[in-house]
């Protein structure tokens, strides 16, 4: 072997080791994985995110786009991330605050993510606390048909159907019923 094939297999081979790493760590979308994501922030930026997620479950009038341009204002890019570890940490506090609340921001925040599965879970533990919450069962059927599961977005949206109030609502649903099932 030539005294220079050495070093270019070597460095062959750690360009491909790179490479692999790399492709590991990100997501099929290019952004860093959760868990890598999670071990660089800093404590104190999760205790204030904490804070701020604890004030928005017990807050009279919560509002999901205040709370995260507040977590933004700290975090960065990475608001939905720490706002998503903050809110699974609150799940194991054992304090007096709606859980229908906690799991419906869990849910927003993964919806947002584009990680629809999960916020179906999320959507469909809140509705275990609080059956009657609209918003959060038409997060649902977003979620729902993101996923493909059609038949499930189907029975939500029949779920759905009778309360509304407003014509407007019933003809946009009615619209997405039959567009789902043309037989119906």
């Amino acid at each position: 072997m030539e005294w220079f094939q050495l070093p270019i297999s070597l460095l062959a081979a750690l360009s491909i080791g790179f490479i692999v790493l790399a492709l590991t760590i990100m997501q099929s979308d290019g952004r860093l994985s959760s868990k890598l994501v999670h071990n660089r922030h800093d404590p104190e930026m999760i205790a204030r995110c904490e804070k701020l997620v604890l004030r928005y479950l017990n807050s009279d009038n919560p509002s999901f786009d205040e709370l995260f341009v507040k977590v933004k204002e700290f975090s960065g890019s990475t608001a939905l991330d720490i706002t998503l570890m903050a809110a699974t940490r609150a799940m194991e506090y054992d304090i007096t605050f709606r859980r229908d609340r906690l799991h419906r921001l869990r849910a927003i925040i993964l919806d947002r993510l584009g990680r629809f599965a999960e916020a179906t879970e999320s959507c469909r533990a809140s509705l275990r606390w609080d059956n009657n919450h609209t918003e959060t069962r038409k997060l649902l059927i977003k979620a729902y048909l993101k996923c493909g599961s059609y038949k499930l977005a189907r029975l939500e949206i029949e779920k759905i159907l009778p309360s509304k109030k407003s014509d407007m609502d019933v003809e946009l649903y009615g619209d997405l019923l039959r567009k789902l099932d043309p037989a119906a």
